[in-house]
């Protein structure tokens, strides 16, 4: 009779343990494939801890070089795991109890985020607890291969979106360069021609500055339509993504958007050590530009012509003054100081102008 109160009172809990992960399987697959999180396998792995009584998990991933990676860690006191037994828990495609020279208890559990094995959650309990056993691998897999399809599934939805976004970014970059800049091109001739019929000087001014104002607005039309036809991610590089972003992180800072042009092949001559000088005097001059209250408008132009790198920064009516730019302004003088690198900085009641000069190398790599 013992023993069999025993063994019902262990079904029972085993019931009872089986509903937990099946209730927390159901929550995790919603949560995946609702919300739609930037690191869904960092969920699995905290769905994980929750339901096996385990206080740590590691998120280990097959990195560039085709060897394992830890990514994340959630909870304290890491296992160590070596190369050999992620190797084989991967092989055999399900969870296994790794015990040797650990004081803790540790499972393995492998993901497939792809179409093979590319992650392995590591979880380990504190020391002294139960050791993991065969019902925990039973349970631990029926949720590793649910999570699988879910985290395939929801891969495959978001390239789906990537795509179907990269389709709206190339039809809307294609539409804004044949017609607006068309337009606006041809709406500039006619000015032109305009002007050069007028006999007052006062009117051909006028409209000369008008003509102005358009190309700098086909400049920005330009470095929109750049920013739309690529994704940053596929050009991390390329110093023209970098000062977008920069430009539209700064932005955020104040009620206007700094406006942003390229001249010449910027993405071609500034590169490497030369390209990160160019965003780190870009960074200072718009963050300090951006706490100004009475900043009226910013522009920023970055210009690779003439066998020279120009980068112009201008704040209209904010003042940049001497307390605000002693530490970071001499640093950066003293960063941009040899090569033939210059930066002067003209701050009076009109505003700002900061102006970056640099030779263009002579041998530059490949794109």
């Amino acid at each position: 009779m013992v023993g069999q109160a025993g063994d019902v009172n262990r079904l029972k809990q085993q019931a009872e343990r089986r509903e937990e992960w099946a209730a927390g399987t159901t929550s995790l697959i919603v949560a995946i494939l609702g919300d739609t999180p930037r690191e869904p396998v960092a969920l699995v792995a905290q769905r994980l801890v929750a339901l096996s009584d385990s206080v740590h998990a590691t998120v280990v991933h097959v990195g560039a070089d085709g060897g394992w990676e830890a990514a994340a860690g959630v909870g304290k006191s890491a296992p160590i795991v070596g190369a050999a037994q992620l190797e084989d828990a991967a092989a055999t495609q399900r969870p296994s109890i790794f015990a040797d020279g650990q004081a803790s208890p540790v499972m393995l559990i492998p993901l497939s985020t792809q179409d093979a094995v590319d992650v392995i959650v590591v979880l380990s309990r504190s020391d002294g607890a139960a050791p993991f056993g065969a019902f925990d691998i039973t349970l631990a897999d029926d949720l590793a291969r649910r999570a699988s399809l879910v985290l395939q599934l929801s891969s495959a939805r978001a390239e789906h979106a990537r795509l179907a976004q990269l389709d709206d970014r190339v039809r809307i970059a294609r539409d804004l360069h044949q017609v607006a800049v068309t337009r606006i091109f041809a709406a500039g001739l006619e000015l032109y021609a305009v002007a050069s019929l007028r006999d007052d000087a006062a009117g051909r001014q006028r409209i000369e500055g008008t003509i102005d104002l358009l190309d700098q607005a086909i400049e920005q039309i330009r470095a929109a339509v750049f920013s739309l036809s690529e994704t940053p991610q596929s050009v991390p590089q390329r110093i023209r993504y970098r000062l977008l972003d920069l430009v539209a992180e700064t932005g955020a800072m104040s009620s206007s958007t700094p406006t942003i042009a390229f001249l010449g092949p910027v993405d071609a001559q500034v590169r490497g050590d030369l390209a990160d000088d160019v965003i780190a005097v870009a960074e200072w001059a718009l963050t300090v530009g951006a706490q100004g209250a009475d900043r009226e408008a910013t522009a920023v132009m970055l210009a690779a012509q003439d066998g020279q790198i120009t980068l112009r920064i201008t704040i209209d009516g904010h003042r940049i003054d001497g307390a605000s730019r002693h530490r970071a302004f001499s640093d950066l003088r003293q960063r941009s100081a040899g090569a033939g690198r210059q930066m002067s900085l003209d701050s009076g009641g009109s505003g700002t102008r900061l102006v970056w000069t640099a030779p263009i190398p002579a041998v530059v790599g490949n794109l």
